[in-house]
């Protein structure tokens, strides 16, 4: 599958947040679908989750390239078992090719196998973005990177919008429904994030570890979640659970309505009945 790594502006007039402009991952096909959108062959739709303001708005394409992965020859010799931060790098590759697997289910509509890998998809997120990035490394960060905590405020964020997605994309399947719309943003939104992470953050952060005792205590700390992680099982007894707890929480929101509406209406009406 061809990837392509695509700069671009937000030709929205009032934007006046941080994604104004930006680079964005996609596969061909995707990209191909978001052009679909508009008559003019640089422009493209962003996908749900990348505006930040939380619309669709009309993106143009400033540069398009085939995207290159560099990140073997940034480490160099150092490997994924003896260095912390060529370890999250190459985590993200993992991710990458469960995405491009997802990708490739939606288009075939194959509900059951999505079920399956969305399901490793959150074991791989739980354990390198919640386990590993927030709570082995970021409580770090402070001890050697300036302005750590702003840094890891938008990360975070990333991180929780990420898996909002995602669970709502798994209590369609739970359903049996395929939400394009939601899958796609879930592997845009995602191979944006790594790259951000990859080429920007991790960066900052390797080049600031000056002290090897630091990479050891962040080994020690990822082997250690690497040993506890109990990973979400994908069988059809998860997914009838799934099932049942989204149907009892679309009832508990109706009841919360109903009362809501009936307290209103006394209210409304000085308390009394008549």
């Amino acid at each position: 599958m061809k990837m392509l790594e695509v700069k671009y502006k937000c030709l929205h007039p009032s934007c006046i947040v941080n994604c104004r402009t930006g680079v964005l991952t996609f596969s061909e096909e995707t990209y191909a679908a978001l052009k679909a959108f508009y008559n003019d062959e640089t422009t493209f739709r962003s996908p749900k989750g990348v505006c930040r303001m939380g619309f669709n708005q009309p993106y143009k394409a400033e540069q398009v390239a085939d995207f290159v992965s560099d990140d073997a020859a940034h480490f160099g010799e150092r490997n994924r078992d003896n260095d912390p931060i060529v370890m999250l790098v190459a985590e993200h590759q993992d991710i990458l090719n469960t995405l491009a697997k997802i990708e490739d289910e939606i288009r075939v509509r194959d509900v059951n196998a999505l079920w399956v890998s969305t399901a490793q998809l959150e074991n791989e997120l739980i354990q390198h973005s919640v386990r590993k990035e927030e709570d082995v490394l970021f409580p770090l960060l402070s001890e050697f990177l300036p302005l750590a905590d702003g840094l890891v405020s938008i990360v975070k964020e990333d991180h929780r919008e990420v898996m909002t997605l995602l669970h709502s994309f798994r209590t369609g399947l739970a359903d049996s429904d395929i939400l394009n719309g939601l899958g796609l943003s879930i592997i845009v939104s995602l191979r944006s994030h790594i790259r951000k992470e990859d080429n920007e953050f991790f960066d900052l952060i390797d080049k600031s570890i000056t002290d090897d005792n630091i990479r050891k205590e962040l080994l020690a700390g990822f082997k250690q979640v690497a040993e506890s992680f109990v990973p979400v099982v994908a069988d059809e007894a998860s997914r009838e659970l799934a099932r049942k707890s989204a149907l009892a929480r679309g009832r508990s929101k109706f009841e919360d309505e109903i009362l809501a509406a009936k307290e209103a209406a006394a209210n409304s009406a000085g308390g009394c009945c008549h």
